[in-house]
């Protein structure tokens, strides 16, 4: 459905305003505010839809449905009027402007601001394939090296999917920001259990901000698609937030959904829907709670079911668990567990 899969990558992608001026002024601040002139109404009414042409090319990187954009989950082609772009070509160009909403254009990058980026593209040659069309340039002051959102992502680029969704070259990309402290030794990813390369710096090589523990790039980034800023958390210690902000700085996309597993097409084989219809109740002999029933999600009053039955659970408070990790298994499995043995 064309409106839904619009509206899932719309979700966060707001992209942040910064000034760019025609004649360079390195004096010129990000947060300037830039006049943009009206759009007319015919050009607003302009949408986007999927094209379902086998040889119509993007604009700005002349390919159609490259691999690099089917690792990121959205290799749809869209058309506008008589042209053709992807979405992700669109949103990392340096100069384009979304003035619209999330029904306008190809989710708020209308018409004339498209027709605009792709003109501007045919100056600017891609330093990697040198063909036209690179309108995304390197964010590094004085960098004028500029790309095509496929080539860049193959080369490898950095593009911060937060915020301005700025770009780096090969050169100029940072590695991720980490705690001298909180560098885990454990070289195992955590995600498929084989080595991450030895150097920290290794783009290929990330690191959970809170336990520091290790994954490989293109792990995390499977990861993420499937489970979707609802649910993308660090395997290891469940840090969630700072987890999600600091991965998509460092290149990781991650949808803005629900996770593919709790999706209406795979309840019936999940059971989704009856696990969100169960009961929960505390069963802590000593339950300090003003009543076992009470659940609240992301505080101590959270109640976690057991990780072998799914059926017992416990308040976060009464178990003593850590609201980070909140493992529990319950008395039942703890005695079934010692009769196997």
């Amino acid at each position: 459905d064309m409106s839904s899969k619009l509206n899932t990558m719309w979700s966060g992608k707001r992209k942040k305003r910064s000034t760019n001026c025609k004649t360079p002024n390195k004096k010129a601040k990000v947060t300037e505010h830039v006049k943009v002139p009206k759009t007319p109404v015919k050009d607003r009414l302009v949408k986007a839809v999927v094209s379902t042409s086998t040889t119509k090319k993007c604009g700005f990187c002349k390919l159609s449905r490259p691999p690099e954009l089917a690792l990121l989950g959205t290799s749809e082609l869209y058309s506008m009027a008589d042209i053709f772009i992807h979405y992700f070509c669109i949103l990392f160009s340096t100069e384009g402007i979304q003035e619209g909403g999330d029904d306008d254009g190809l989710l708020g990058f209308l018409l004339p601001s498209v027709r605009s980026e792709l003109a501007r593209g045919k100056t600017l040659t891609c330093s990697f394939c040198k063909k036209t069309g690179a309108t995304i340039t390197c964010k590094a002051r004085g960098c004028k090296t500029s790309f095509h959102f496929p080539c860049g992502a193959k080369s490898g680029c950095l593009y911060q999917f937060t915020g301005s969704y700025t770009s780096y070259c090969p050169n100029h990309r940072a590695t991720q920001d980490r705690n001298k402290n909180n560098i885990s030794t454990d070289l195992d990813c955590v995600v498929c259990f084989e080595p991450v390369p030895k150097l920290v710096t290794s783009p290929d090589r990330l690191a959970c901000p809170g336990c520091g523990r290790n994954f490989h790039s293109p792990c995390l980034q499977r990861m993420a698609l499937a489970s979707g800023s609802q649910c993308f958390k660090c395997p290891h210690c469940n840090n969630s937030d700072k987890f999600l902000a600091c991965m998509r700085m460092t290149g990781v996309y991650v949808p803005d959904k629900d996770a593919d597993w709790e999706g209406e097409e795979n309840s019936s084989f999940y059971n989704y829907g009856d696990l969100y219809r169960q009961a929960k109740k505390c069963s802590a002999p000593a339950c300090t709670a003003g009543d076992r029933e009470e659940h609240k999600l992301g505080t101590k009053w959270e109640i976690i079911l057991c990780d072998f039955c799914g059926l017992n659970g416990v308040h976060i408070e009464c178990e003593g668990l850590d609201v980070h990790k909140s493992d529990f298994s319950c008395l039942n499995c703890k005695e079934a567990g010692q009769n196997a043995g």
